[in-house]
């Protein structure tokens, strides 16, 4: 295994190798975009029981930040995740000073980090169907906010995220990141309530605030049926500063 990591790694195999990724993801971006439809009808849904029951959910949330193995060694393992070689990475325990959860409520504060991250996410590949609904506040400006669905690892995975006064739809497959396959206009205020529903539903994904859908993508794509949840924070900011706060979450199944 230390042979391939060499190969792969030695100066003039790794600049064709990265010539041909390139080449792969950019023709990848453009067949993903022909099979994403983007629209602001509502998917249709029926509100079922809460997946977890009591705290389960906040009890199967698993807490990551930038100590976190996998994001140290994200650039290095997403390139040989996409030739498809084993990542020598190996999971680390990070410890949760950045977060509170109280009730069905978290509250989210750090700041001064180089690079700093809060990254939260469920293990439960039977979900299919559900609705993640909140009311989000956030008293700072940073990067990035995001929700993962149909979340299989750090490296596969649906998500909405929103960024530079966007709302965007992207895909990460196979380690790689296909940023804004969709976007559409949407600024968050400092301070403002926002009642947020991910609606997930078979091929169709929603994203709501305050009553009014901002982005229903139709997945022609079809690259994860399953998988659960992720709750992302990130500010690369040199001098970080987050804090949010989501209340009242729930987790219910839809159908």
């Amino acid at each position: 295994m230390k042979l391939i990591y060499k190969i792969l790694n030695a100066r003039v195999v790794f600049k064709k190798l990265n010539i041909y990724k390139k080449k792969a993801t950019d023709k990848n971006f453009t067949k993903y975009q022909g099979l994403l439809k983007q629209n602001k009808e509502q998917v249709n849904f029926e509100v079922l029981k809460p997946i977890y029951q009591g705290n389960e959910f906040f009890d199967k949330l698993i807490y990551k930040d930038e100590s976190w193995n996998v994001v140290k060694n994200r650039f290095n393992d997403r390139y040989l995740k996409f030739f498809n070689v084993p990542l020598a990475t190996t999971d680390n325990v990070c410890v949760n000073n950045k977060t509170k959860i109280e009730g069905n409520n978290m509250y989210f504060n750090t700041s001064g980090l180089l690079d700093d991250w809060i990254y939260f996410y469920i293990n439960d590949y039977s979900q299919k169907n559900y609705e993640l609904k909140f009311d989000a506040v956030f008293n700072t400006e940073f990067r990035e906010i995001q929700w993962g669905f149909r979340y299989y690892d750090f490296y596969n995975r649906y998500r909405f995220r929103i960024e530079n006064d966007e709302l965007h739809f992207d895909v990460v497959h196979k380690g790689q990141f296909y940023n804004s396959l969709r976007t559409e206009p949407f600024k968050i205020k400092v301070n403002e309530i926002y009642k947020f529903s991910i609606v997930v539903k078979d091929n169709k994904f929603s994203f709501i605030s305050n009553g009014n859908v901002i982005m229903t993508i139709t997945d022609e794509l079809l690259l994860f049926n399953k998988g659960s949840v992720a709750i992302i924070l990130w500010d690369d900011s040199g001098n970080s500063n987050i804090k949010c706060a989501y209340n009242n979450i729930q987790f219910n199944g839809v159908k």
